[in-house]
Parts: structure tokens; C-alpha cells; sequence
């Protein structure tokens, strides 16, 4: 590139001088240790409610079914 780009000039030029101090404060803070472990340690879960056991019917009822069949 040649010098006679304008925007090599401007750079050329341009005075830091005049620039305005600034005081950055960092607003997304890395997590600590202690905080990772407790971010990757799960909430424990509620106990499931209790459903009632589904009814298997037995030999003697399979039996007494078929007799009132006959």
C-alpha cells in the first residue's frame, strides 16, 4: 500500500494526546472455584409422588373369571 492512502495519512496524524482517560470496571466476572462446584452440583429432586402398583391379577382370580364365563 502506498502512503498516499488517506486513511494511512489520518493514522499518521492522529495526536493520543487528546484522548480522555477512562476507568473500565470488568462487569462479567469469572466464576471462582467454589462457585463452579456449586453451579455443577444438580438441586436434588423432589421424591416422586407415590403412584399406586398396578393390580396383576392372581391365578385364583384369572380362575374365578373363567368359571362365571362358563
Amino acid at each position: 500500500m502506498s502512503d498516499s492512502n488517506p486513511v494511512n495519512q489520518e493514522v499518521e496524524q492522529f495526536n493520543k494526546q487528546k484522548l480522555k482517560k477512562t476507568n473500565t470496571q470488568e462487569k462479567n466476572h469469572l466464576p471462582t472455584k467454589e462457585g463452579s462446584l456449586l453451579q455443577s452440583t444438580p438441586p436434588p429432586h423432589p421424591l416422586p409422588a407415590r403412584l399406586p402398583s398396578p393390580t396383576i391379577p392372581t391365578s385364583a382370580s384369572v380362575f374365578c373369571a373363567t368359571l362365571s364365563l362358563l
